[in-house]
């Protein structure tokens, strides 16, 4: 696995998730993805909104688009991860994925039976 850009990685040191088609290769699935989706929960937006060069443009997700140091694109924005989870939908088709890089866990929108037998 290639090292994550810096800005990437300091914003999923202060609790950002990274989402979408990278989200989804770094849960297994053989995806090919040059850029970034960062889910940053309401809680931790305030501190990551700090890190966001002014350079950056309004994205189509209320958030923000920059290009890091090293040229990869990256889309930020605050949001609740339930709601993502649950409203989101994948142009890659199965469930949809949220990764926690720095708690190595992976939050996706699998459902499933709990009924006991």
């Amino acid at each position: 696995m290639k090292l994550l850009p810096r800005e990437v990685y300091q914003m999923c040191v202060h609790g950002a998730l990274i989402v979408g088609s990278y989200g989804k290769r770094l849960a297994g699935e053989e995806i090919e993805s040059e850029d970034f989706d960062l889910l940053v929960p309401h809680d931790k937006w305030q501190v990551i909104a700090l890190m966001i060069p002014s350079t950056a443009k309004v994205n189509k997700f209320g958030g923000w688009r920059f290009e890091t140091e090293c040229g990869k694109e990256v889309d930020v924005w605050p949001g609740d991860l339930y709601q993502y989870l649950t409203e989101c939908r994948t142009k890659h088709g199965g469930p949809v994925v949220a990764v926690d890089f720095i708690q190595n866990r992976i939050f996706t929108s699998v459902i499933r039976d709990l009924t006991l037998d």
